[in-house]
């Protein structure tokens, strides 16, 4: 994850990074979440993690906020202000997290109005975006200043990552890395090693398998 860190975050400025993976199940939370607590560590309240998953919101399971007082979606209606939705939790990292609802938001997002005064708090803004390339992603990438693509080795995973790439490029958002996450060595794999030819151009890191990753989020 350190060598991640150092992949084009000038955590000096502040920044917007946002986290895509186009096939859900790939450990894109899990990454955010864990991205997001690193940061924090060299910047104690000086890092911000958004859901912008707003559809399936779950950043609040991993960090077991699972009733938010003041969600996102409250935010997105204009309900709330931003400053009110932000939770600071003790080991330095704010979070403005997502309430479940069937029933989603009536607004298209407006994620640059709702950063704006928040962004002079904050030295970094991780954002979770949604699964896929629906309008909820493409409001992020738009909103990004930098990207980070996460996949798992396997075919269906990486086809839909070389979508994600190909749209952030349209967009001329610079892409820090790709996360090849959930590695087991198993026949079916795509190995890495050709990962990294095929992406030839791009940081490629490689994140194994842990059980411990499950068992903590349970």
């Amino acid at each position: 994850m350190s060598d991640i860190l150092k992949s084009g975050v000038d955590v000096k400025k502040g920044v917007i990074i946002g986290i895509f993976a186009a096939k859900g199940g790939v450990g894109k939370t899990t990454f955010s979440t864990n991205l997001a607590t690193l940061l924090a560590k060299r910047l104690p309240n000086r890092v911000l993690l958004i859901d912008a998953n707003v559809s399936v919101p779950n950043i609040g399971i991993h960090l077991g906020i699972l009733n938010p007082p003041v969600p996102i979606q409250s935010v997105i209606e204009g309900e709330a202000e931003p400053e009110e939705a932000v939770i600071h939790l003790n080991f330095g990292l704010d979070v403005i997290a997502g309430r479940f609802s069937v029933e989603g938001v009536s607004r298209v997002i407006d994620w640059k109005g709702i950063l704006t005064p928040l962004l002079s708090k904050y030295s970094v803004v991780v954002m979770d975006s949604s699964p896929g390339l629906g309008s909820e992603t493409l409001s992020v990438m738009r909103t990004s200043d930098l990207a980070v693509v996460v996949s798992t080795p396997i075919a269906p995973a990486l086809a839909g990552t070389l979508q994600t790439i190909r749209r952030l490029e349209r967009l001329n958002v610079p892409i820090a890395c790709v996360v090849v996450n959930m590695v087991m060595g198993k026949p079916y794999e795509i190995p890495v090693s050709e990962i990294r030819r095929k992406l030839k151009g791009f940081d490629v890191f490689e994140i194994e398998a842990d059980h411990k990753v499950p068992e903590s989020i349970a």
